[in-house]
């Protein structure tokens, strides 16, 4: 049995004497109670409402929206794709019912880091791939669930987790932001063997690297991404555009757990022709390390950010002069 924790501890500021008075004013009613929001009123033809341990609501989003006619949305361009959004004070994240996420950020630009363009091989991230002892490939992705498989989707307060049940083994993926100002998307995974005997499996982390500026509708370019291994950690520099002279550099690491190679070239991982339902790194049970060259602005090249890796994973931005910032977050 797998299981990985991650625990963020929030620090309290300390006020000096005599501060007092500027901690705001008082309540305006003696009772801190908190409502009920137990009721399931309201859920729809896409699943039902609930809360979560915090008391906070929470949707379970249960229909195959892809089969089930009720799932065309008319008033969406992509029909049948809805999203909950998730984030902190900085950035955001788009959390499809389809399975992935997508990272959004307006600081300089407004763009999202890993666009889905599935025309072009890029599958946006936010999920994994689980290689069975037997070589089996099990998608956390929920348009390439596996046949048979139970697979959970619910939708909380700041965070999208999804729970997939297949071959006797369990996959626990944790999508959110760390409180505060903090501009990454942090991504829990937890394994179990729901089986009485030994099981040796790998786990491939997928985030892609697709930035598209929004403000110009173009693809912003990108350097050949880098990879640091002190760190565990890849990194991909942004083109300078007309509206960001200082782009942030995109990022992906490993927080705990040991990984054991990465991919950033789209046919080495996925390859040729490029298969999401079965990559031919997963498949082969190993990455290549391979390296992509870059991509000019405007261009759809072949940059992905993929680690192998059973843990939890950071993915976003650095902030100017410094390296990724983890105010606040214990990872045990």
């Amino acid at each position: 049995m797998i299981r990985r924790a991650l625990t963020l501890a929030l620090l309290a500021a300390v006020l000096p004497a005599g501060a007092a008075s500027a901690a705001g004013p008082a309540p305006l009613s003696a009772d801190a109670s908190r409502p009920s929001l137990e009721s399931t009123y309201g859920g729809g033809n896409f699943g039902k409402w609930g809360v979560d341990s915090d008391g906070l609501p929470t949707y379970s989003y249960e229909l195959d929206h892809m089969n089930d006619p009720r799932g065309e949305i008319p008033e969406t361009p992509n029909r049948r794709r809805a999203q909950h959004q998730i984030g902190n004070d900085n950035v955001k994240g788009m959390a499809f019912n389809d399975g992935y996420t997508m990272l959004w950020a307006q600081t300089r630009l407004m763009q999202f880091v890993n666009t889905w363009e599935a025309d072009n091989f890029h599958w946006a991230g936010g999920y994994g791939y689980l290689r069975t002892d037997d070589a089996k490939v099990l998608s956390t992705l929920y348009l390439d669930r596996p046949q048979g498989s139970e697979f959970d989707r619910v939708f909380g307060t700041g965070y999208s987790r999804k729970r997939m049940r297949s071959e006797g083994l369990e996959v626990r993926e944790n999508t959110y932001a760390p409180f505060g100002d903090d501009p990454l998307l942090l991504h829990e995974v937890k394994l179990e063997n729901l089986t009485d005997r030994e099981r040796k499996v790998s786990w491939f982390e997928y985030w892609d690297v697709n930035p598209f500026d929004r403000s110009h509708n173009a693809n912003r370019g990108i350097s050949a991404p880098a990879w640091d291994a002190g760190r565990q950690m890849l990194t991909v520099d942004q083109a300078n555009d007309s509206g960001d002279t200082r782009p942030e550099t995109i990022f992906a690491a490993a927080l705990n757990g040991e990984v054991s190679g990465y991919d950033t070239l789209i046919p080495s991982f996925f390859g040729t022709p490029p298969s999401r339902q079965k990559p031919a790194a997963v498949v082969a049970d190993k990455t290549s390390q391979s390296i992509a060259p870059p991509v000019p602005p405007g261009g759809t090249g072949g940059a992905i950010d993929c680690v192998v890796v059973s843990a939890t994973t950071a993915a976003g931005f650095w902030r100017d002069g410094g390296e990724p910032k983890n105010d606040g977050i214990s990872v045990s």
